[in-house]
């Protein structure tokens, strides 16, 4: 154990961050230092092991959590006291876990199965199975209160929504 201290001591002269991406995708509901933060100014031993630590969990009954940058580097320096120059950045990351519909197979994306109007929740209900494309998603929102997805406008049948 004092070997990873010395490391994170020495590397903490060098730049980790957190990452500069504005959605990070789950598998599981644990939220892992390697999910949040460039871990490259440690030696692959190192980075795998602080990269392995869990520093949040998704709510049970909520897939995505929008947290800002700040929170995100607090949480991995309490998780990691020695990484104190962890830079942060501005703006905030939204966390999610991947959803899978039974029967998908190969398809983890979704589009609107009916159109919904601005400001609607979105559930699996409202979802279908849609191939994964690079393109565009329909204007989507984050109600922190509700914990909810919503339509950031008219979404029509089809809208591609993603992972």
């Amino acid at each position: 154990m004092a070997g990873i201290f010395f490391h994170i001591f020495a590397a903490a002269a060098s730049l980790c961050a957190v990452t500069s991406a504005e959605h990070v995708e789950l598998d599981t509901r644990d939220v892992r230092v390697r999910d949040v933060a460039s871990l490259g100014c440690f030696e692959n031993e190192t980075r795998s092991e602080l990269g392995d630590l869990v520093i949040a969990r998704l709510p049970e009954n909520n897939r995505q959590m929008t947290l800002s940058r700040t929170a995100i580097a607090n949480l991995v320096r309490r998780r990691a006291p020695a990484l104190s120059e962890l830079a942060a950045g501005d703006g905030a990351i939204t966390i999610g876990q991947r959803v899978s519909v039974a029967g998908a197979g190969a398809l983890e994306c979704f589009a609107l199965a009916h159109p919904l109007p601005n400001g609607a929740a979105i559930s699996m209900d409202d979802l279908e199975a849609a191939p994964c494309a690079d393109h565009a998603r329909g204007p989507l929102t984050y109600d922190r209160a509700s914990g909810a997805l919503r339509a950031g406008g008219d979404l029509a049948q089809g809208d591609y929504i993603g992972r």
